[in-house]
């Protein structure tokens, strides 16, 4: 409860006062020298009798010269005053035990305001809401810091949060969850905007985004069974500026392709049934569109079919122009 102040308050009692009585008035006029009180404000006024006995009372309500009081404080006993005896508000133990203590523990209650930031190191329990720069450690149960967000440890954090720096995770993933559809956006307001989700089909896809969670058009998706699927082209980098040192493919290179592992077949992991080649049957032919990963090979079957039909487009040309020669 906050005590109030005044320097020089000093009055004698306009009446005398029982020992039961809750209020007291002092001489005309002298009430004014006391601290005014708003709401939940006290002061402390120490009546003294002739014989120097005192008593001292909490002061809640005053008006004009009018005092209404808690009596019997800090020890002290409620005793009989005659009119005249002295009521002067005195520095009291209870009050000095108010204010915040340079050294020690101590237990603070109310809204305390701070013009300025406060730089301390703080141990122990923080509830409530901290608006403002903390400058030092806080250490003690972080969980009871309502409505922040921690450094370590997990938690469960609610609605959009915008960063305007650069959002860096150094861990070995991000997770993204959703019952429905998890989706990575990134978005260009006024541009465009792209969306990275899996659906409940399990099928990963890209497309394009409202900018607000909402999926547009399918760009490219990948299924279950790591199917690829695209709405365009695609392309590589085939410019013949960054290629050099050409060489000619064997020049029995259509009769081996011919001999290649090659038709419809089951996939052993997954059970689907598929069309293509065998990797290791064409790395022998082409090595270079056989890669290895994990020890298991792969195809890149544009690059191989390209060779092949411009092969193939050779050798029917020389047919071409040993028909008309003959």
């Amino acid at each position: 409860m906050p005590f109030r102040f005044s320097n020089g308050a000093s009055a004698t009692l306009a009446a005398s006062l029982s020992s039961v009585a809750t209020s007291l008035t002092v001489s005309a006029g002298t009430g004014a020298l006391f601290p005014g009180l708003s709401a939940g404000h006290v002061f402390n006024a120490v009546l003294m009798d002739s014989s120097n006995n005192l008593e001292i009372v909490q002061v809640t309500a005053r008006v004009a010269d009018t005092f209404t009081i808690v009596r019997a404080q800090e020890g002290t006993t409620a005793r009989s005053y005659s009119s005249g005896d002295r009521v002067e508000l005195r520095m009291t133990a209870a009050a000095l035990d108010n204010f915040v203590q340079l050294d020690g523990s101590q237990t603070i209650s109310g809204v305390k305001t701070f013009s300025n930031g406060i730089v301390a190191n703080v141990t122990g329990n923080v509830t409530g809401n901290v608006t403002g720069n903390v400058t030092g450690n806080v250490s003690g149960n972080a969980g009871s810091v309502t409505n922040g967000v921690y450094t370590t440890g997990d938690q469960v954090v609610g609605g959009t949060k915008t960063f305007s720096g650069l959002l860096q995770t150094t861990g070995t993933r991000m997770n993204v969850t959703n019952a429905v559809s998890a989706m990575f956006e990134m978005h260009i307001p006024g541009v465009a905007g792209r969306g990275l989700y899996v659906a409940t089909d399990g099928v990963t896809r890209l497309s394009t985004t409202n900018g607000s969670g909402g999926a547009g058009a399918n760009l490219w998706s990948i299924d279950a069974s790591g199917n690829f699927a695209t709405s365009g082209d695609i392309t590589a980098f085939s410019d013949e500026s960054l290629k050099e040192n050409w060489r000619s493919v064997p020049t029995d290179f259509v009769d081996r392709l011919a001999g290649l592992l090659a038709g419809i077949y089951d996939r052993k992991d997954t059970g689907e049934t598929q069309v293509g080649v065998g990797a290791q049957s064409l790395k022998a032919l082409l090595p270079n569109a056989v890669r290895s990963t994990d020890g298991v090979m792969s195809v890149a079957y544009g690059n191989a079919a390209l060779v092949a039909c411009v092969e193939l487009a050779k050798q029917i040309v020389e047919i071409k122009k040993s028909l008309k020669g003959a």
